[in-house]
């Protein structure tokens, strides 16, 4: 039991290895971190524009802010997964696209809930995570057929409502600590799930080509919604502002 699971970090440490430098036939997976890579820069870039020009006329921009950085984050994070998953969806197996869809449905409404629930409060937190979630597990899910698609959506649907109940929670203790830990666990069940498609999805035949574009306009677009709503969306008396 112990050789295996240390078989199992030794091949995920070469899997982000390789990814990372796009070593062997890691190319698909080496474009996707750059897009990544690309995308959070630029999206990080006019975030600081925006904090430099335009802090002193939103109010409590201070507290706001942290919190678009985490969107930023999310979004890229979130479009990463669902982009590769994208690329190699019509070679996976019927528990193989529950598991895509249940994990980046689950993971998308649990981080948008959570950071629009603190900033916006438990309702407005609910719905954001659980339509972003429900929407992505439904894509992410739909490759497999209805299987996917209802673990996909389930996925969204308690991930939302939850994400937003934690936040509520936590409001009044070390709420602010606790959120980055909690992307960057996320951000660790993601990277694990793109490991599990390498090994098996990825494994059995050669992944479609994913554009920049997309990737861009994808990403981009999540954090919009998201930004849109946490600063001029409804608040409620129990939020962080």
């Amino acid at each position: 039991m112990g050789e295996e699971e240390a078989d199992i970090f030794s091949e995920l440490k070469s899997f982000l290895h390789s990814s990372i430098f796009g070593v062997g036939t890691h190319k698909l997976e080496h474009k996707i971190l750059r897009y990544a890579t690309y995308t959070f820069l630029s999206q990080l870039f006019a975030l600081g524009l925006v904090y430099y020009f335009y802090s002193s006329s939103i109010q409590n921009s201070e507290i706001l802010f942290p919190y678009l950085l985490y969107t930023i984050i999310s979004s890229v994070a979130v479009s990463a997964s669902s982009f590769y998953h994208y690329a190699h969806r019509l070679s996976f197996t019927c528990m193989e696209g529950m598991m895509a869809g249940m994990t980046n449905g689950m993971i998308a409404g649990f981080l948008f809930g959570a950071i629009t629930g603190a900033t916006n409060g438990m309702f407005v937190g609910s719905l954001v995570g659980m339509f972003v979630g429900m929407a992505i597990g439904l894509w992410c899910g739909k490759c497999c057929g209805i299987m996917g698609t209802l673990e996909g959506l389930m996925a969204g649907l308690m991930a939302g409502p939850m994400g937003a109940m934690l936040s509520v929670m936590m409001l009044f203790d070390n709420l602010a600590i606790f959120i980055p830990i909690l992307v960057f666990a996320c951000i660790i069940i993601l990277v694990a799930f793109g490991y599990m498609v390498r090994t098996t999805a990825a494994a059995r035949t050669e992944g479609k080509d994913v554009g920049f574009l997309p990737f861009f306009l994808f990403a981009l677009f999540l954090t919009l919604f998201v930004h849109l709503i946490v600063l001029f969306g409804p608040r409620s008396t129990s939020v962080v502002v």
